[in-house]
């Protein structure tokens, strides 16, 4: 299972010039891992990695961490938007297919990801 979301925020105003990427893949413990990547556009940012067991754990970490980034305007002026996404099948088929998908009823994963499919169809 694999998986990349690109965020940006941008606000040349309050000179905001951030990203944001979050990677979703197993490490070599048979675990899956969160990897979260962010900094200043043009720096080589700061990296955090989470480690779940179970994939709906990642996910439900992964809608808090995109809850946070998609409501940032009052903390930086403007909100992260999504630059591009990329998954496997795996992914596509395991997560986003329904059930799983249509049970979370507010995630920001989801809109993210539908409104980004919607603007690339």
């Amino acid at each position: 299972m694999f998986e990349q979301i690109d965020l940006e925020a941008i606000n040349p105003l309050k000179k905001v010039d951030l990203y944001y990427t979050a990677l979703i893949s197993p490490n070599l413990f048979g675990e899956i891992a969160l990897q979260t990547i962010y900094g200043r556009n043009g720096t080589r940012g700061q990296k955090r990695t989470y480690t779940f067991d179970s994939d709906q754990e990642c996910i439900l970490k992964l809608n808090e961490v995109l809850r946070k980034r998609l409501n940032a305007h009052g903390r930086l002026g403007t909100n992260y938007s999504v630059v591009d996404h990329t998954f496997d099948s795996e992914f596509k088929r395991d997560i986003l297919a329904p059930p799983s998908l249509k049970e979370t009823k507010d995630s920001p994963f989801k809109e993210a990801i539908l409104n980004l499919k919607s603007k690339n169809d």
